[in-house]
């Protein structure tokens, strides 16, 4: 998967006689087309439909990342289509029902929301990368290292280190004795100042692997520790 793209390719096994999308060309789209959003809105996992139109091309925005930060997603297709929470990773499909977009993020607090999708040639692409099977500063491939933190909202005046606001119990980090309210300041050596940085630093690295944290505790002694990485979810 990519994070600063927000695309992950899946593997499936044991699968057989799956019907398929038939795919367009994101590069035709043009303002004013009609499109509708086909997605999961509410996770009840029955298929919902929302009619709009495109209304921007080449858009960047900033949306929450679940770990107090954000991350940019950029050349995306902007629509009128009205999606919610769960419609994310649902194709946007075109007047000849052509999958054009992926359906990202939407506007929210709004009574007439905008959708924003990533265009299906870029998915494309980016799926082909994964394919390969090699990682790379902007794709990850394999199982997720996992270290066992939750990075709490940074405090006024602090430059460096993340606080931290817990540790996951029987997590590496929990074994190296690392606490809620301690300070991790480095990952081999790197400096970390935000979540967004320390994922990335993390994702060099695979399960069963092993880094070197220096963390300060609350009584602002400087420690540190060789962790073996866990396994854990996708980011």
């Amino acid at each position: 998967y990519s994070i600063s793209a927000d695309v992950a390719l899946l593997r499936l096994t044991a699968a057989s006689g799956l019907e398929t999308v038939s795919l367009g060309n994101s590069t035709t789209v043009a303002v004013g087309d009609e499109v509708v959003a086909v997605g999961n809105a509410g996770g009840t996992g029955e298929l919902t439909t929302k009619s709009g139109t495109v209304t921007g091309r080449g858009v960047t925005i900033a949306v929450g990342d679940g770990r107090s930060g954000t991350v940019r997603l950029s050349r995306l297709i902007e629509t009128s289509a009205d999606l919610r929470q769960g419609d994310s990773g649902g194709p946007l499909l075109d007047a000849s029902e052509r999958v054009i977009g992926m359906n990202a993020a939407a506007t929210t607090g709004e009574l007439d929301s905008d959708g924003y999708a990533i265009p299906i040639n870029r998915v494309r692409s980016i799926a082909g990368r994964i394919r390969t099977g090699t990682s790379t500063a902007a794709v990850h491939v394999g199982p997720t290292p996992f270290l066992g933190v939750l990075v709490a909202s940074r405090p006024s005046g602090m430059s460096r280190g993340l606080l931290l606001a817990g540790v996951q119990p029987g997590s590496p980090a929990a074994r190296a004795g690392i606490e809620r309210g301690d300070v991790l300041l480095s990952v081999n050596g790197t400096v970390v100042r935000s979540t967004s940085q320390l994922v990335v630093l993390l994702l060099r690295f695979r399960p069963g692997e092993t880094v070197r944290l220096a963390w300060t505790d609350e009584l602002g002694t400087r420690q540190t520790a060789t962790v073996i990485l866990a396994s854990g979810p996708p980011q």
